[in-house]
């Protein structure tokens, strides 16, 4: 598209050399020149022209007139400040001349539109959008002037409204877009606006919202409140947060936060409020569901701590009350034995069997339930000292196969042990769970064997010992084998009539195999027979220094020897004095500890096989009667029946003796 030519006259009027000699040497020119100048004032848009160098302006159907001739310019500022006197787009002040849309397109030549300003014409205030265009010469780039077209917009109030509609439009587009409610007001409260969501949220109308009409919708215990926090930001203005129960269109009361922001006029006065409501029942109901949980916790930690403090007071409670059950047991035992030394017929003798026996099972049920509460409180503690492994099964050997005999029964053992194998563990502990397998097995087998297993295999971290305990007995069901761990529980109901005991052996012995870092399992068919299979991690013990292999060698006593002879302890491992040798001016004082190990899981009737077992290792280790005599022994017992029972069993010992009733001095100066 071509651009306009300048008009530096009139075309109408007349014309330069230029014209007229291009026009008399083109004809098809002069008449494209006055078609051109015709269009251009036929045309109804308004326009003003001004050439480059600011001396020639033409207003073009400003205003309804055409004038007849152009204006010769002096002082183009001059000239618009006088004639065409023009405002900015509000009418807050007069333009200066380089603002006027012609002079700014002469002076920039650069193309513009959408440039806004005001006239005052009569009692109007009219807004003028303009746009301009530089004009060229036709074939070059020179620059002749500029036009620039005027479009009224009409009078200044108009143009505002029109412009906050747009404007409006535009933030009614943006709210619908957002997924929160967003509304507006004036300053008293009165709602004027929602966004869509309202009404999808709702199921209102626009004509049921506006004004107060949105309170319907606010649920009846909430409205007051919220009402009073808007009328409080009207006195002291500012931010409004508040949650409220709002009806949804399916009738569910949910809640929302809704905050409320006021726009201030000059004088600090709430012109409007904006604001948006969110729904936010799920994180609500999430809080609420999170504060029961933790009121929850708070229940079951004081539950645990009340639950731990019982079962620490029922622990303390089973110590004390075993200490307590322990000593009429102890004296119902040795005053068994002094009854047995005395001169009784078979049918006496007889008696005092079954009245030991019985004091042994209640002394094992006793243990059973304090090994199990050091269980269950993590209190109980196991040694690892050094012992034979082969003589701790060969003990076992020989008490269940005299135990079995007496039941018509055959015991056999099958083990890779060849010789005495020196390990680190505890043996009491050990002996415990194959004295509770073998017991088991025993009770439950009428005919047929037992077979003890026992085999050491070496690994790169030390030994691994695998015992088995099988039998012939009458076996178990899968689903009661699956229970027998359980505290407290026998196979069936008839088991605790039948064959007795607490329900606890299995448990303990299971629980100390896994503190000794081994397992305990359990496999039983019904009528066929069960077999019991513990595995323990061992390891193998440090050589002493080699200074220290000068030293006397201990004696270590095995587990026979204490099972057999409690009263072994009572008897020290001193070196006998030379024949002539001078007596001591004063009897020497020895420390020492009972300690009675007593077989566990008998029935009554059955015999003590410790008493059937000679150990002549015991009586080889015995002092000769004149040696015992050098020997006092301090026994501190504050029990009257077990003082009379320790003196007889010392008196036959040849050695001397003396009672003090415990007490903690008594302990300290002594060391027992």
């Amino acid at each position: 598209m071509s651009t306009r030519p300048p008009l530096e006259r009139p075309p109408l009027e007349r014309q330069d050399s230029s014209v007229s000699s291009r026009t008399s040497q083109n004809p098809l020119s002069d008449k494209f020149a006055q078609l051109r100048d015709a269009a251009f004032y036929a045309s109804d848009l308004p326009g003003f022209l001004l050439s480059a160098d600011e001396t020639l302006c033409y207003p073009h159907v400003y205003a309804g007139v055409v004038p007849e001739e152009p204006v010769e310019l002096t002082d183009v500022d001059a000239y618009f400040l006088e004639v065409w006197a023009l405002w900015d787009e509000d009418f807050t002040r007069k333009l200066i001349p380089i603002e006027y849309p012609a002079v700014h397109l002469s002076r920039n030549r650069k193309a513009f539109q959408g440039m806004r300003c005001g006239v005052v014409r009569g009692n109007r205030r009219i807004v003028l959008e303009c746009r301009g265009q530089p004009l060229y010469a036709t074939g070059s780039t020179e620059f002749i002037g500029g036009i620039c077209y005027v479009a009224e917009l009409g009078d200044v109030e108009e143009v505002r409204r029109k412009k906050r509609e747009e404007q409006f439009r535009s933030f009614e587009t943006i709210c619908d877009s957002l997924p929160h409610i967003v509304w507006s007001s004036d300053e008293m409260g009165n709602i004027d606006y929602f966004s869509r969501a309202w009404y999808e949220f709702t199921g209102l109308t626009e004509q049921e919202s506006m004004g107060h009409g949105w309170r319907s919708a606010m649920h009846v215990d909430d409205d007051a409140e919220s009402w009073q926090n808007l009328e409080l930001a009207k006195r002291a203005p500012g931010q409004v947060d508040s949650h409220y129960r709002c009806r949804r269109h399916d009738g569910q009361y949910r809640w929302v936060h809704a905050r409320a922001s006021p726009r201030l006029d000059e004088a600090g006065n709430v012109a409007r409020w904006y604001g948006t409501i969110t729904d936010v029942h799920d994180a609500i109901t999430m809080k609420e569901e999170a504060r029961k949980l933790e009121r929850e916790n708070q229940r079951l930690l004081s539950m645990e701590h009340a639950a731990r403090e019982s079962s620490r007071m029922k622990s303390q409670f089973l110590a004390n009350m075993s200490h307590e059950l322990r000593t009429p047991i102890a004296g119902i035992t040795g005053m068994v034995e002094l009854l047995r030394d005395t001169t009784l017929d078979v049918e006496q003798v007889d008696y005092a069997d079954c009245i030991k026996t019985s004091a042994q099972n209640l002394l094992t049920i006793v243990n059973d339930v304090l090994d199990f509460s050091k269980i269950e409180s993590g209190k109980l503690q196991i040694e690892s000292i050094t012992f034979d492994l082969t003589a701790l099964v060969d003990d076992m050997r020989r008490v269940w196969t005299l135990m079995s005999s007496q039941k018509s029964l055959s015991f056999s053992v099958d083990t890779n042990l060849s010789g005495r194998l020196d390990v680190c563990g505890d043996p009491t502990r050990i002996g415990q769970i194959l004295s509770n397998l073998c017991s088991n097995a025993l009770k439950f087998t009428s005919h047929g064997e037992i077979r003890l297993t026992a085999h050491v295999e070496e690994e790169s971290n030390g030994l691994v010992v695998q015992i088995t305990v099988e039998d012939s007995g009458c076996g178990m069901s899968e689903r009661t084998v699956s229970s027998l761990f359980t505290p407290f529980r026998q196979g069936d109901a008839s088991t605790a009539r039948l064959f007795g005991g607490t329900g606890l052996g299995l448990t303990i012995s299971r629980n100390l195999a896994q503190l000794m870092g081994g397992g305990l399992n359990l496999e039983s068919k019904l009528d066929i027979g069960t077999r019991a299979t513990l595995t323990l991690p061992l390891k193998r013990p440090i050589p002493p220094p080699r200074s220290e292999a000068t030293r006397a060698p201990t004696t270590t006593r095995s587990v026979s020897e204490s099972m057999s002879n409690p009263c072994a302890s009572l008897t020290p491992n001193i070196t006998p004095t030379k024949p002539g040798s001078a007596r001591r001016p004063a009897a020497r004082r020895v420390h020492t500890t009972i300690d009675v190990v007593t077989p566990r899981k008998q029935s009554v009737g059955d015999r003590s096989p410790l008493t059937a077992i000679p150990d002549q290792s015991v009586n080889d280790n015995m002092l000769p009667q004149e040696m015992r005599k050098e020997i006092m022994v301090l026994i501190v017992e504050d029990n009257l029946i077990n003082q009379v029972c320790s003196k007889h069993l010392h008196s036959k010992t040849g050695t001397d003796s003396s009672f003090s009733a415990y007490r903690s001095q008594d302990s300290a100066e002594t060391g027992v």
